[in-house]
């Protein structure tokens, strides 16, 4: 088989380097089909080089010249230098999408005759100019979507008169007088646009599609929104003579006629360097952001008060500032801290004894482009701004504080925290058990001890519902029963697979079926051996012997039954003498069975049990075992002790232990080299702690309950 496949692999790869000799960038391949034109047989190849880590195009000699779609989606290009694809005369589609796109010179497409699709979408263009598309006359599709541009200028679209379909929304697109060209041109043109083109300011046009708007709605009389207004610190700033701070101030560069200059105490100021005042000079970063920094070095008493940063354009004014406070060195004070949790960084500055500080919690980003957040003109209406604060008391300490506002940092903590907002009920309670399950199945994501509790809180919670919730996990079925051992004398429960009822959660395990338990009782010795050969459904079967002379009349056992599809919950156990493995390296190859008798008489022997279980994976040498949870510093190991093996016929094992513990067959596997669903081993290290917390949740939630047999 290996060397069926390693065929197959070697003949993929030569087809590939046969359609594509030049290509030399391993992660790059290429597929071709032969197609009839002018009743000439040609080559139409297709290049990917998706998610190659490429910094730059590639040369285009390295590309054949019959390429007629090159996918260069998910690199790290982050400029298209002039003559960038020059000499694939026959492209006819151009993925660019996610990258690192900033910069496009001037007849970068150059020689792109024939290119109909171009896909700029989510990189960090932020202007565009009309000589960025000359030579594409043929292009009828393009996407500008995700990048980080506000407006689009008059006449860009000059060189493409056959476009037919635009995509052009972005988290800052500005739907003003500036636009109305492109109004009347996608009219005039008939050119389609896409739904996700909406506009975002100013404020009484968003979230209207571009599409749907009227020129008399595009003006530029109402006040200026900025998508970005920034001054940093943000935030009241206490220093101490002889100190330099550095203020820097952004705001969005909608139009060449934006200018940013400061001022103190409405006052204007510029550079003068016998005070210690210099202003640097304005930089335009990416055609869309513009930035000065004033830099206030070896302050006295005057540079207390109100410093503010002005923007000044054609469509109107805004400002924004912050105070500066000059201490003596007798002022009592907390000093400035940084603190960092599971909701966010935080640089605390200094503040005076006996004042709060606040500060706006961390925004959540999502998307190629930076997400900025937004500051308010004086003049608009400012949304309410979740924050957190401390408070420095009057001895100059910091006390106390509040975080509660501000959103987890990790998206797992995040979702675990949403679904404690969740209402628990019979209808939903099955469906947020099983996102549950989902969640808590990547250990890997388990970092904040918020997870922990989290999940606690909701286990404790769909505890009460357990009578009708049953199916938590695909790979776990669990029972829990209240019995009378004198009044019956065994005890038979199979777990049988079978189909979901419901359609499963989104990134749910992908299984084809569930488990589930069916029970009956025994007056005479039953055979769990027996249910699985002739139940071809069945994964397990447990017997339990249950009436003994010392049983006490009336006596109520609560009996708690898991089974687990496979060992993946269990360690591997290694090469240790004190484990079921004895020195050899073993896996669990059937379904783990987990028993627990509690309540019944406190004179009675501890009640055997008997499991006949289903082996999916090919071994040799068989060990009955039981899961010790003390061993190996309590990360817990197999033991052989009080198990052993009765029988074996086909893929079925049965084994007898005088434990109620976590039962399975551990066996040598035949390939080392497969892992299946069932034989696999989670590697030789413990647990880690997610997996303990998901084998927990799993199993609280429906252990708590029982029927009376």
């Amino acid at each position: 088989m290996n060397v069926l496949l390693a065929l197959c692999v070697a003949l993929a790869a030569a087809r590939g380097s046969r359609d594509c000799p030049e290509l030399m960038i391993d992660s790059c391949h290429c597929t071709a089909e032969r197609s009839k034109q002018f009743s000439r047989q040609s080559v139409r190849v297709k290049a990917v080089c998706d998610d190659a880590d490429l910094t730059e195009t590639m040369q285009p000699s390295s590309i054949p010249n019959t390429t007629v779609s090159l996918i260069l989606s998910n690199n790290k290009i982050s400029a298209l230098k002039n003559n960038s694809f020059l000499g694939l005369r026959s492209l006819e589609r151009l993925d660019l999408s996610s990258n690192l796109i900033s910069r496009i010179a001037p007849g970068a497409f150059h020689g792109l005759t024939a290119l109909r699709r171009l896909d700029l979408s989510n990189n960090r263009i932020g202007c565009f100019s009309a000589d960025m598309f000359l030579d594409l006359g043929c292009l009828s599709k393009l996407n500008l979507s995700g990048n980080i541009f506000s407006t689009l200028p008059e006449g860009l679209f000059t060189h493409v008169p056959s476009l037919r379909a635009l995509h052009v929304g972005t988290d800052y697109l500005f739907c003003d007088c500036q636009l109305r060209w492109l109004l009347s041109w996608i009219r005039s043109q008939a050119v389609r646009v896409g739904n996700e083109s909406v506009c975002v300011y100013p404020t009484r046009l968003h979230g209207l599609e571009l599409r749907s708007l009227q020129e008399q709605q595009l003006t530029c009389d109402g006040p200026l929104e900025l998508p970005v207004l920034q001054l940093i610190p943000t935030q009241r700033q206490l220093v101490f003579r002889g100190d330099r701070l550095p203020l820097q101030c952004a705001a969005s560069f909608l139009d060449p006629t934006v200018r940013l200059s400061w001022s103190h105490e409405q006052r204007p100021v510029h550079t003068l360097e016998h005070r210690g005042l210099y202003v640097e000079d304005s930089i335009i970063h990416d055609c869309c952001l513009i930035t000065s920094e004033l830099i206030l070095s070896n302050i006295d008493a005057g540079v207390s008060g109100n410093w503010q940063c002005h923007v000044t354009s054609s469509r109107g004014n805004s400002s924004i500032g912050m105070e500066i406070v000059v201490l003596e060195t007798t002022v009592l004070y907390c000093g400035a801290e940084r603190v960092s949790s599971n909701k966010g960084d935080f640089r605390w500055p200094k503040t005076l004894a006996g004042f709060m500080a606040f500060l706006p919690c961390a925004v959540s980003r999502s998307g190629s482009a930076p997400q900025e957040k937004r500051a308010w003109s004086h003049s608009d209406s400012a949304p309410q701004e979740k924050r957190a604060w401390r408070r420095c008391d009057r001895t100059g300490r910091w006390a106390e504080h509040d975080y509660n506002q501000c959103s987890y940092t990790s998206q797992f903590t995040r979702s675990l925290h949403e679904l404690t907002q969740m209402s628990v009920n019979v209808s939903s309670a099955l469906m947020l058990a099983l996102q549950l399950s989902s969640l808590t199945s990547r250990a890997a994501l388990f970092g904040d001890v918020m997870d922990v509790i989290f999940v606690t809180h909701l286990v404790e919670r769909l505890t009460r519902l357990v009578d009708h919730v049953r199916e938590v996990s695909v790979n776990i079925a669990l029972e829990a029963l209240l019995l009378r051992p004198d009044s019956l004398m065994g005890l038979l429960c199979t777990v049988e697979q079978r189909l979901p009822l419901l359609p499963q959660v989104a990134d749910a395990p992908q299984h084809n079926t569930l488990l589930n338990f069916r029970c009956h009782t025994l007056n005479v010795s039953g055979s769990p051996v027996g249910q699985l050969s002739q139940n071809t459904v069945a994964i397990a079967s447990i017997h339990f012997p249950l009436a003994t002379p010392r049983s006490v009349e009336n006596c109520t056992c609560k009996l708690q039954l898991i089974v687990f599809r496979n060992g993946k919950l269990f360690p591997c156990t290694g090469n240790s003498s004190n484990l079921a493995d004895d020195g050899k390296r073993r896996s669990v190859s059937t379904p783990v069975a987990f028993t627990k008798l509690d309540g019944c008489s406190p004179g009675s022997p501890v009640q055997p049990v008997t499991v006949a279980l289903r082996h999916f994976s090919l071994g040799v040498d068989p060990t009955a075992a039981y899961w010790d949870f003390d061993l190996l510093d309590g990360h817990g190991g197999w033991r052989a002790e009080g198990c052993h093996i009765t029988g074996s016929a086909h893929n079925t094992t049965t084994i007898h232990c005088a434990h109620h513990n976590n039962l399975a067959v551990l066996m040598v596997r035949v390939s080392r080299s497969s892992k299946s669903d069932y034989g696999y081993c989670g590697g030789a290290e413990p647990m880690k702690h997610g997996e303990h917390v998901n084998g927990s949740a799993i199993v609280l939630i429906l252990l708590l309950q029982g029927r009376m047999v």
